[in-house]
């Protein structure tokens, strides 16, 4: 059996799993994540709350975990799924929890 590379063994990131950064348009009069709405087959970047096409900022923001508050990877392997490390469990992307770098 071929020997665990090194990080295994003091509890790093398994290989399969990557520290993320995305950017998120944030809505700059209520600070609230704009979303994407298709209307007339155009994309209007929409806030929900201001219920406008107000300006926005792009800003980098990492996902942390909503039940333990820690900071979670994205799953490599599926590219799809976030994993939190503390929680051992996957987490769905809806509920992930965006904070600023």
């Amino acid at each position: 059996m071929d020997k665990l590379p090194e990080f295994w063994h003091h509890g790093s990131i398994s290989p399969l799993l990557e520290e993320t950064t995305m950017k998120r348009r944030i809505c700059r009069e209520c600070d609230n994540e704009m979303v994407r709405k298709y209307a007339d087959g155009d994309v209007k970047i929409f806030c929900e709350v201001c219920n406008d096409e107000t300006e926005h900022d792009h800003i980098d923001m990492e996902p942390y975990c909503p039940d333990c508050g820690g900071k979670i990877t994205v799953c490599t392997k599926c590219c799809e799924g976030y994993f939190c490390e503390t929680c051992r469990s996957l987490k769905a992307s809806k509920k992930i929890v965006w904070k600023p770098v």
